[in-house]
């Protein structure tokens, strides 16, 4: 009865190490592959449901899909199939060509409220010219605002606009006095009138998370509120 105990223990031990923290994130982790929700096993069959966020240097880091909590684990530790599927991920990370963040992208502020960023280069490295579109209630038409943007690592900051891409989406935070977010989407038909733009036929759709959730997605947890 006392060696059952003990290796109950020990085993329970084992999963809480391997999903528990193993440290604060001094950087954020760089990859293009985040968003992936996935039930993650590591090499004792131990499942854990979560998001994929990031990869770097052997580690990975997700989020518990129950509770939005933060996991950083060894790529080592996980089970083989799983060991696969991010090299996998990788290889095809790396034969994609990167999706230029120039143009017109269009979304809903938290899913209701439709706004738009018409983004440029500009002539200093790292700069850009950004047109932040937005509608103050529905059936008004659009106000427009010429700002400057920054690339600050891997994202870019525009006044109280931040912004990343993931994929072939571009999330948007706002620190206003009442944060929200959006997913954008580039759209195609650039010679309609911003009123006229069919958000869904362009690939939109519904998918808002909590602001508080996105600055930290888009910054890696290094600013906002």
């Amino acid at each position: 009865m006392v060696l059952n105990a003990v290796l109950h223990m020990n085993s329970y031990f084992l999963a809480v190490r391997f999903f528990s923290i193993l440290g604060v994130f001094a950087a954020s982790l760089n990859s293009g592959f985040s968003g992936e929700l996935r039930v993650f096993k590591n090499s004792q069959g131990k499942e854990l449901k979560a998001e994929f966020i990031s990869e770097s240097e052997g580690r990975i880091r997700i989020k518990r899909t129950s509770d939005g909590r933060m996991f950083l684990l060894e790529v080592s530790s996980l089970s083989d199939e799983d060991q696969l599927w991010i090299k996998e991920q990788r290889q095809s990370k790396r034969e994609e060509k990167p999706v230029s963040i120039e143009g017109l992208w269009g979304g809903k502020w938290d899913d209701e409220w439709p706004v738009f960023l018409t983004i440029e280069k500009s002539g200093d490295k790292g700069g850009y010219r950004v047109v932040y579109s937005w509608i103050e209630n529905l059936g008004n038409p659009f106000s427009s605002m010429v700002q400057s943007g920054e690339e600050q690592e891997s994202y870019i900051r525009s006044s109280m606009l931040y912004f990343r891409i993931f994929g072939k989406k571009l999330m948007l935070y706002g620190e206003f006095s009442n944060p929200r977010m959006a997913n954008l989407v580039r759209i195609t038909d650039k010679d309609k009138n911003l009123e006229d733009v069919d958000l869904e036929k362009n690939g939109w759709e519904e998918g808002a998370i909590p602001a508080s959730d996105a600055i930290k997605r888009i910054t890696g947890g290094v600013a906002g509120k």
